[in-house]
């Protein structure tokens, strides 16, 4: 999965950053095949190691390494190891950040799965075995799931973004006179 990752994120960051990009690069992640494998099993390993102690810990850990491949893409000359690190050092105190932005896709993901899920409860019994036009049409009904997709792995790159500091975020309210004003984030 780790050149698979690699891929998605260069696709996505060469999309965000206005580069000319195809989809056929999400398959690039295998130029770089074996330091993008090793940072999958090393991320795996050190999730699964945190995740023994409890559950929380490991997801702790998932989005304290969730920015080495974004690493990777900006600096190839780093190692897994060298990407691990980094990611562990932008992430400090930002993880409840991109814990929250993450649960701010379940409504989206939910609204993506209704109409698979409304044409599968309706039509097929439990104990039967969907026929071919029954797995078409729920594949067809789950095409929702494209954008969602899209749209998250877009929002993961402006937020590794704006932990570089590459682009930055104004929130505008009111300055209590009833006036317009701008901070930065």
């Amino acid at each position: 999965t780790g050149p698979f990752a690699l891929g998605l994120v260069m696709f996505f960051m060469g999309l965000f950053r206005h580069q000319e990009t195809q989809t056929n690069r999400v398959f690039d992640g295998f130029n770089q095949f074996g330091k993008a494998f090793v940072l999958s099993l090393l991320m795996g390993i050190f999730i699964f190691l945190w995740a023994l102690l409890f559950i929380v810990p490991g997801i702790i850990a998932y989005f304290r390494y969730s920015q080495a491949f974004y690493i990777m893409y900006d600096n190839p000359n780093l190692s897994a190891m060298e990407c691990i690190n980094e990611s562990k050092r932008i992430m400090t105190g930002n993880k409840a950040k991109l814990f929250t932005l993450t649960l701010s896709f379940i409504g989206w993901a939910l609204l993506a799965s209704l109409p698979s899920g409304i044409y599968t409860g309706s039509v097929l019994d439990m104990y039967e075995i969907p026929s071919l036009f029954d797995s078409l049409v729920t594949f067809v009904l789950s095409a929702g799931f494209l954008f969602v997709g899209a749209y998250y792995y877009t929002a993961r790159v402006a937020f590794y973004e704006l932990l570089k500091g590459i682009i930055s975020v104004q929130v505008y309210g009111t300055n209590g006179f009833g006036g317009n004003h701008a901070e930065p984030l």
